[in-house]
């Protein structure tokens, strides 16, 4: 479901292109409380995840961002605040040829969360907070996620990539839109800027087995998004600029 689109609609693709360019340059915007810049985004963080062994195993996981734009996340996050998230519901489909797993399905939420009860040790501390962005795996040629795995100094390394699309209330596959919550956030990134168009998140991750011995993997991942002012605006931006191209035609008639 893509918000942005259906209100964008009321503008030509003239109209749309003036109002892309008139905010090339970037702006500070409040999301939810963190402060970020219109334009192109990156995120990086850590997390854990459970590990697939075999066709139909489920990959779930947690983990934090700790970086925007390069700069530690508590330099736009309100005091004492952080970012952490959850993920799951990816199916292990079927093996491939990079020596990992095609998945299916999956979702991704981000909670706007206290760092006095984020542990990252911890994955029920994960998703406490206010819901900042709600997420939905989304499909490229049937395929939501791809890992694979290499050997560096005799011990595996494995690595992945997919993409997300912003998920809203009542839409299936994530568990808080179908309780019909969604993140503060998500219309800012809601954009079908990404890979098939319909897309507006991509990732990639690379993880080895935790250092403690234990059953998870854990690892760093890196995102990439375009934030965008409020749709609402956005659309009435091109509206104002339809206005003026009216009236400039108006005057040309008369002047003739």
């Amino acid at each position: 479901m893509k918000r942005f689109m259906r209100q964008a609609a009321v503008l030509t693709l003239g109209g749309f292109f003036a109002v892309a360019a008139s905010g090339a340059d970037a702006s500070t915007i409040d999301l939810g409380g963190v402060q970020t810049e219109t334009g192109a985004s990156e995120f990086k963080g850590e997390f854990h995840q459970s590990i697939v062994q075999q066709q139909g195993d489920v990959l779930t996981g947690y983990g934090s961002i700790l970086l925007y734009q390069g700069n530690s996340i508590a330099s736009v996050a309100p005091a004492d605040k952080t970012l952490s998230f959850t993920f799951g519901d990816f199916t292990a489909a079927s093996a491939n040829s990079m020596g990992g797993w095609d998945f299916t399905g999956g979702w991704l939420n981000i909670y706007l969360n206290d760092t006095a009860v984020y542990d990252n040790n911890d994955a029920a501390t994960a998703d406490e907070g206010d819901l900042w962005l709600s997420l939905i795996a989304e499909p490229d040629n049937g395929i939501t996620l791809s890992s694979g795995s290499f050997s560096l100094g005799g011990d595996p390394v494995g690595f992945g990539g997919g993409l997300f699309s912003v998920a809203y209330d009542g839409e299936l596959g994530n568990p808080e839109t179908e309780s019909n919550n969604e993140g503060n956030a998500n219309a800012y990134f809601d954009t079908n800027l990404k890979a098939n168009g319909d897309a507006d998140v991509t990732f990639t991750s690379s993880f080895q087995l935790d250092p403690d011995g234990g059953s998870m993997l854990s690892g760093s991942f890196e995102s990439q998004s375009t934030i965008i002012p409020e749709p609402g605006a956005f659309a009435l931006m091109g509206l104002g600029l339809l206005a003026a191209g009216a009236r400039r035609r108006r005057m040309t008639r008369s002047a003739a």
